[in-house]
């Protein structure tokens, strides 16, 4: 099964929303020193560019923009360049991979002990092709093809 992982409204809802919100806290914080709130809200920016360019413009190093699982049970994935070629890796797929009927959040470990994330909602594939990727994540072998983890 191979899946490119193309970013939806959702996805960059999922980024937008909580950056905003803590745009909105650190505005309706008690007094603080302006230098406080300007670092903060300066972090908060700094985060939001980082995985806006990484889940929506996919132009990170570490963006995924295609996953596939081989016969072998093996996941690869495409990985984005900087210069703008992309290359291919063989990922462990972390425990720590959230599904849900609405949102799938892939962490993968690279070879390289590099972290990879995957962010698929349902409108960035077709409904059946979600669907099915759905059953296969919730039915995996734990102990062959996912990466155990003691976070």
């Amino acid at each position: 099964m191979r899946i490119s992982v193309r970013p939806t409204w959702f996805t960059r809802l999922l980024v937008l929303a909580p950056h905003l919100a803590a745009v909105i806290a650190v505005l309706l914080l008690p007094p603080f020193p302006l230098f406080l709130r300007l670092g903060l809200l300066a972090a908060i920016v700094f985060s939001f560019v980082y995985y806006y360019r990484l889940h929506v413009l996919q132009r990170s190093s570490r963006s995924v923009v295609q996953i596939e699982q081989d016969a072998a049970q093996n996941w690869l994935a495409t990985i984005a360049d900087q210069d703008g070629e992309n290359r291919v890796a063989q990922l462990n797929l972390r425990v720590s991979s959230f599904v849900s009927p609405f949102l799938l959040v892939l962490n993968f470990k690279g070879l390289d002990n590099a972290s990879y994330t995957a962010l698929i909602t349902p409108g960035g594939m077709p409904e059946q092709d979600f669907r099915r990727l759905r059953v296969r994540l919730k039915t995996l072998n734990l102990n062959s093809s996912v990466e155990r983890y003691n976070d």
